[in-house]
């Protein structure tokens, strides 16, 4: 004998479709909760008198970003100017701070590279040798990235490689 607390299945059914067509309005509120707050933080950004406290915060709410590479990080915000536009680490250095071995912060600094967190330019002499390599912080945020200034105003007897690909 059914009970009160009994479901049936076309009430069972219902709840599912009705669930299901609510799925898409949460995604819509959260993407645009994501999208407001990306806002927010960029407004901050623009001031490059709070921009290292602001990129700093943001790095370490970040969910996917993990505990290592947000040391790297963190490394380059010591390191880097107070608007962020120069930052020129010496791997040597890097490693030793941070007690990594190459393999391992060329792994970091790859993955960084690849999720939106860094871009790396490279400059180089007059007789075409590498000079060294300046570092420009990203936010990946939802939708478009921020990306700090790259004026790299340290390096001016140097040129900037430029990337040409050949026909493939």
């Amino acid at each position: 004998m059914p009970t009160e607390q009994a479901v049936t299945e076309q009430q069972y059914t219902d709840y599912i479709v009705h669930f299901a067509a609510d799925e898409p309005g949460f995604e819509t509120r959260r993407r645009e909760a994501d999208e407001a707050w990306a806002a927010e933080m960029r407004e901050k950004l623009n001031a490059s008198t709070s921009r290292r406290r602001v990129y700093r915060e943001v790095a370490l709410r970040w969910h996917a970003l993990p505990a290592v590479r947000f040391r790297v990080l963190c490394y380059f915000l010591e390191v880097a100017d107070t608007d962020l536009d120069n930052i020129f680490p010496k791997r040597e250095t890097v490693m030793a701070v941070l007690g990594m071995k190459l393999t391992t912060y060329a792994g970091h600094l790859g993955w960084l590279k690849k999720h939106g967190w860094i871009r790396t330019h490279e400059f180089r002499r007059e007789d075409g040798t590498q000079s060294s390599s300046g570092i420009q912080l990203g936010i990946p945020f939802p939708g478009r990235a921020w990306w700090g200034p790259a004026r790299f105003s340290k390096r001016k007897l140097v040129v900037r490689r430029t990337v040409s690909r050949g026909s493939i």
